[in-house]
């Protein structure tokens, strides 16, 4: 039998088996579904308050017939059939990101606690352009716009100026304060947005590939009604199960899947049963899009509100398709007024078939790319081995680089030829690569004359030789890719360009926009630390005021110095002329209790906001800060006004139990902050850096109501609380309100769900959204130097003689001349705890920095 001919037989073998499947399926489908009611909880459906309706829902298997698997078997890639015409033009729709970018990184490292490593998510082995190219092979029918929706990036390869291709940010189809994201189910609630889209579109994943010719009847009905693929694989996971997930942080695919399912039973189907969704394209209704959104206003928006997947979350993809099902009977539902669909559209049914996991297991395929490479192996020869399959697709769950190598070399195996869509010379470069892999080496027999057959030792020698031989080829093809790609670089183009922008500023008055800075409040708090006295804090303070009014021009709002009533006399230096600063009583600041108010300095900074005249955002600074060049705005705040919080990189496991004894108020506030906003959502344990703090006046009041025992303790009995204010109010803004549905909701899965109700603000605010940043470590190490230890490093008898050596000098001139814009000091103290603090040195470094009084001075 030559091999067309078993092709053929094959094919119908395959056609006979799936036909015979299919009409006893669908008698037993149409059986169960014609005796089973559907019922519907009209108690969550908008104007159905009252009642609840039962619907009987229709079966969408009997019309899949012989006509569509005829089409499905044997279409060749020929011209399509003039019923299906309308179906050329379709977009088509990619969600695709390069994790490995810098510039990718930068971003998502503001919301990820500052990790910047590629994984599985978001790693990219350009599997788009293979599957693109599978898209044109093999659907050559299709030629309509393709949209390729990314976050501020463009594949290198990709050929822009090709007509039929359009790169949509995410910026571009997001609503107001959702960008960014990096959950892919946060991005597909929105691909209706993308401008010009057709009422119709197919969604690909960028690791979606066609195997073989695909007609366009895989997608539609011969009415034009999108099919959906499910298969058989039913979820089981109980509402304990669910909790163990989310208490162990495991399964979190299943845990979305659970919640899913139960945002259907509530709102749609109590009887629902979950089965899962090929991993294969999906067919949108453009205008059932925003009834979806609506129907689920509430429940989607934890979606918008997490930056990432989470245990908490619900697979929006999924509950759209299920939306979208129970639309065909929207008339009897009322799911939506149909009124308010665009005027424009025609489509009048929005009907869509679900179809049979029996026929569907047939044509679909997905697998794992793992560190096995036998199992890898053995995962792309089953490719081959299957041209009836239609779609495959992989998830990626390896970690070492020779599997990312094998894949690589699959997907240029199996899709050697280039696409319209890629660059000239990204084309040529690869193509240079797979002739290499064509020409791999053999076993040369010592006797040419002799045809003897190889051994199983030659066997092994020459497979080996081969696996290496290709994978050096690839290993090489990348490198060489990479080098046509542009130099590679640590530091994002935002880090490059801030950088650029504060070190270059030299006191020139500042844009317009920033306006609302110069009668920003500043405020210090002047209470007896462990190790210094009063005097040497105040007199440390007059040099930080010093280096304000020198290196801040632009400054012209109020020092606010909070300090006891009994220490105002030794500011006796305060120009009291001078309206622009004011020393206040922390009394004022703090509730009236029945006892005796302990004022320390953990209490008084969870009353900032109490300051009369404060102003809407403020910097809070210690006296140990001081301002060594000349600073613009952006050093506190971002672009957007957002604060820039100052914090060290993530504190791992093992150290952060260590913190149990060697830190206990840093630990115990984390730990606070973990119970209230969810471990799964809290990145982990990060210390404030010692940096200036910008903060927000209005959100002090409802930190203070989300943790009111924590705050009551701190105010009554201060020497037993071990809470640290800054660390609630700047996690409050991280966590809770960089959100667009604040303060009406506030986000986290922890104890703050008891406070869903709304965060109570002042109502005269001007600030509509308390977003946030995070000042990189690249941008942090170019512009500060923290925690100089201004220590004596004299002998016992030299400081009996009260001789010192004053090398501090040293290390400040080595900072000026590295050209940074503020450094901050760090109290030593000896083994006793006595204070090592070198203040002799330290007058003469402030005196040759600050000779010069300031205004608030006498």
């Amino acid at each position: 039998m030559n091999l067309l001919t078993f092709r053929n037989t094959f094919y119908l073998y395959i056609k006979l088996l799936l036909i015979f499947i299919i009409n006893s399926k669908s008698s037993n489908l149409s059986q169960f579904q014609s005796n089973r009611l559907y019922l519907v909880d009209q108690t969550k459906i908008k104007n159905n308050h009252d009642k609840i309706l039962s619907v009987q829902r229709e079966n969408s298997t009997n019309s899949y017939d012989e006509y569509d698997l005829n089409l499905i078997l044997n279409y060749e890639g020929g011209p399509i059939e003039s019923e299906w015409q309308w179906v050329k033009n379709i977009s088509i729709v990619y969600t695709w990101v390069d994790g490995s970018d810098v510039n990718f990184q930068d971003l998502k490292s503001k919301y990820n606690g500052g990790i910047r490593k590629v994984n599985s998510r978001d790693r990219s082995a350009d599997e788009l352009r293979y599957s693109i190219r599978s898209l044109e092979k093999y659907m050559p029918w299709h030629e309509g716009p393709i949209f390729i929706v990314t976050c501020q990036q463009i594949p290198k390869w990709l050929d822009v100026h090709h007509p039929r291709v359009k790169i949509i940010d995410h910026k571009t189809i997001f609503p107001r304060k959702v960008f960014p994201t990096f959950d892919s189910g946060t991005i597909e609630l929105f691909l209706d947005k993308i401008p010009g889209i057709s009422e119709r579109f197919i969604y690909f994943n960028d690791d979606f590939f066609i195997n073989r010719h695909l007609h366009p009847s895989f997608f539609f009905t011969l009415n034009g009604f999108p099919k959906h693929y499910r298969n058989s694989n039913l979820l089981r996971v109980s509402r304990n199960g669910h909790r163990r997930n989310i208490s162990k942080g495991k399964n979190l695919f299943n845990s979305m899947c659970y919640n899913t399912r139960q945002l259907i039973r509530t709102y749609l189907d109590r009887d629902y049963q979950y089965y899962f969704l090929h991993h294969s394209p999906y067919v949108f209704y453009r205008d059932l899009m925003e009834p979806f959104r609506q129907f689920f206003k509430d429940d989607l928006k934890v979606l918008c509100i997490d930056k990432f997947r989470s245990w908490e979350k619900s697979h929006g993809l999924y509950l759209y398709l299920t939306f979208m099902e129970y639309a065909s009977k929207n008339k009897e539902l009322n799911l939506f007024d149909e009124s308010e669909l665009p005027k424009d559209r025609t489509i009048t049914d929005y009907s869509c078939q679900v179809m049979p996991a029996s026929l569907t297991s047939h044509l679909i395929k997905f697998g794992m790319v793992t560190n096995d490479s036998e199992k890898n192996e053995e995962l792309f020869r089953s490719i081959h081995r299957h041209p009836n399959l239609l779609i495959f697709s992989f998830n990626d769950v390896y970690s070492e680089h020779q599997a990312f190598l094998e894949f690589t070399e699959f997907l240029m195996r199996r899709y050697p030829e280039p696409s319209s869509f890629e660059k000239e010379e990204y084309k040529g470069l690869e193509e240079q690569a797979y002739s290499r892999l064509l020409n791999y080496p053999t076993l040369k027999n010592s006797d040419s004359n002799q045809a003897t057959e190889p051994t199983e030792d030659e066997d092994l020698k020459l497979y080996k030789t081969v696996r290496q031989h290709n994978l050096n080829v690839t290993e090489n093809y990348l490198n060489e890719k990479e080098k046509l790609s542009g130099p590679k670089t640590t530091m994002s183009d935002r880090e490059k360009e801030e950088i650029d922008f504060l070190l270059r500023y030299n006191g020139e008055n500042c844009d317009p926009a920033w306006e609302w800075a110069k009668k920003m409040s500043i405020v210090y708090s002047v209470v007896e630390s462990k190790h210094d006295s009063i005097r040497t804090e105040i007199d440390k303070l007059k040099y930080s005021i010093r280096s304000i009014e020198k290196y801040m021009p632009w400054f012209d709002g109020t020092i606010f110095i909070i300090v006891r009533e009994e220490h105002k006399r030794k500011f006796d230096w305060i120009s009291s002329s001078n309206k622009r600063i004011q020393l206040i009583d922390p009394h004022l600041l703090l509730p009236t209790t029945d006892g005796n108010v302990n004022i320390n300095r953990y209490a008084i900074e969870m009353f900032l906001d109490k300051i009369p005249g404060l102003s809407e955002r403020f910097i809070y600074l210690y006296p140990h800060h001081f301002f060594i060049h000349y600073v613009h705005p952006r050093f506190f705040f971002s672009k957007e006004f957002y604060p820039k919080y100052n914090f060290e990189d993530m504190i791992s496991g093992d150290e952060a139990d260590e913190l149990k004894e060697t830190d206990k108020s840093f630990f115990h506030t984390s730990q606070v902050i973990l119970n209230y906003f969810g471990k799964n959502y809290v990145n982990g344990y990060r210390y404030l850096k010692n940096a200036p703090y910008p903060l927000y006046r209005d959100l002090f009041d409802p930190v203070r109501q989300l943790y009111t025992k924590y705050v009551k303790k701190l105010v009554e009995r201060p020497e037993e609380s071990t809470i640290l204010p800054l660390y609630l109010i700047t996690t409050y803004n991280i966590y809770g309100t960089h959100h667009p549905y604040y303060p009406e909701v506030i986000g986290g899965y922890g104890k703050v769900r008891k406070f869903q109700s709304s965060a109570s603000l002042n109502p005269s605010r001007t600030i509509d959204f308390y977003g946030f940043d995070i000042t990189s470590p690249a941008i942090s190490n170019a512009t500060m130097s923290l925690d100089i230890p201004f220590a004596r490093k004299a002998s016992m008898v030299d400081r009996f003689l009260r001789k010192t050596t004053c090398e501090s000098k040293e290390t400040l001139d080595q900072i000026l001349s590295e050209g940074k814009l503020f450094f901050s000091l760090k109290e030593i103290n000896d083994r006793e705890g006595h204070s090592i603090f070198d203040w002799d040195c330290f007058l003469k470094i402030m005196t040759s920095l600050y000779e010069e009084k300031s205004s608030f001075e006498l």
